[in-house]
């Protein structure tokens, strides 16, 4: 019985959950369902045509983009390289001249040492030596101007080389800064040409192909190409400048060095000649000296010869008055009317008058003649300072001619 109930429960359910369609509804359905497969299959092969259309035009638009792309980076790739190799020729422009600058600065260097250690040190010692000169010879003669002037002129070509010197290192500095920026602007350019020269490698069916997943924007940009362009070409003219200012800084250092170096060795050369004409009126002045020295002691011997004869003959009147006296004592001694004056007395009297003038004569030439001597000695001992003078003179103009003898000039 509950069998029965069951099964009949069963088909009752049945029969709620699937009704019943009519033919028609059934009929309506398949044409239904025929109609939306036709439709869509006609939507299908719409799409596959359009699809392949829009792959024709894809590919065809992918590989003209492509090779324009390619084009593009090779354009690129050529003009970087070709302003990479302008960059590095001008910086080897750049990089020599400030080599050949560098060797004009240690030039410049060597004339400033020369001159301190050599020309200016030699006239130094020569004013100091000349200043040992005594007496009259310490005079400010041709020698002293010349020397004065002599270093005048190294100490004006110290102070030239000098600002030379400032003014190279100062160039070095620029065209080491104009270097500098090729340099790194060389590098920036190097670096942007491997980029696209990987760029240009790179192929779409790469196995480690992929879609960029970086944090970068892949369409950013610092700069247009015109400011790249002029950037580029200030730094090469910057350069150019500075090689050229350094060029025309190297040919104005040419002419001074010549310059200087004939303005010293000329007045050098004066100098010189100023020194060989005054040792030479020096020697002439000491031979004089030595000629007048010779006449005057010549002159002290007659002297003293003469005098010695003088005091002899005087010696010899002191005889004869004696002798005068002494008649005429004698004669004095007569007594009476022999006292007489005759002849005899008169002649007596007339001779001890003549020998006492005679004596009175002598004594005075020696007197005359040995202060004559004396004048004479004082002039023979002048003459001898002054030959020690001029020899003094000599020896010290001499040694700075063996010390100016010494320095040789040379090509900075």
């Amino acid at each position: 019985m509950s069998h029965q109930l069951s099964k009949r429960g069963f088909y009752h359910d049945a029969l709620t959950q699937n009704p019943k369609y009519t033919h028609k509804d059934w009929t309506y359905n398949n044409q239904l369902k025929s109609r939306m497969s036709c439709e869509q299959q006609k939507l299908a092969d719409r799409v596959i045509c359009e699809a392949e259309r829009v792959i024709d035009e894809t590919k065809e638009t992918t590989t003209k983009f492509k090779k324009e792309t390619d084009y593009r980076l090779e354009e690129r790739v050529s003009h970087i390289a070709f302003t990479v190799d302008e960059l590095r020729e001008q910086k080897k422009l750049g990089e020599r001249e400030q080599e050949i600058l560098k060797d004009t600065k240690n030039r410049i260097e060597c004339a400033i040492e020369f001159i301190k250690n050599d020309p200016l040190v030699i006239c130094e010692k020569c004013i100091i030596l000349r200043e040992n000169r005594t007496g009259i010879d310490n005079v400010d003669d041709d020698v002293e101007k010349n020397l004065r002037r002599e270093r005048e002129i190294n100490l004006s070509s110290l102070a030239i080389l000098d600002k030379l010197h400032a003014e190279t290192t100062e160039q070095i500095r620029k065209l080491r800064a104009s270097i500098y920026l090729l340099d790194r602007d060389l590098e920036n350019k190097e670096s942007s040409l491997q980029i696209d020269q990987q760029n240009l490698v790179l192929r779409e069916n790469q196995i480690d192909m992929k879609i960029y997943e970086g944090m970068r924007n892949l369409d950013p940009f610092n700069s247009t190409i015109n400011e790249w362009t002029r950037e580029t070409t200030k730094n090469i003219e910057v350069c150019k400048q500075e090689i050229k200012c350094a060029m025309s800084l190297r040919s104005y250092v040419e002419i001074l060095f010549k310059q200087v170096v004939e303005d010293i060795s000329d007045q050098f050369n004066r100098t010189n000649e100023s020194f060989r004409t005054r040792m030479e009126e020096i020697r002439y002045a000491k031979l004089k000296l030595e000629g007048l020295h010779c006449g005057t002691a010549n002159q002290v011997n007659d002297l003293t010869r003469n005098i010695t004869k003088l005091e002899k003959e005087l010696a010899d009147k002191e005889r004869y008055v004696s002798l005068v006296q002494m008649r005429l004592g004698t004669r004095a001694q007569r007594i009476g009317i022999e006292l007489c004056k005759d002849k005899a007395q008169d002649t007596l009297m007339r001779e001890l008058c003549a020998l006492k003038d005679t004596y009175m004569k002598l004594s005075h030439m020696i007197d005359q003649s040995k202060t004559t001597l004396r004048y004479l000695l004082n002039t023979q001992m002048l003459q001898e300072e002054e030959i020690n003078l001029k020899i003094n003179s000599l020896k010290i103009d001499m040694d700075c001619m063996t010390v100016r003898e010494s320095l040789k000039f040379k090509e900075f």
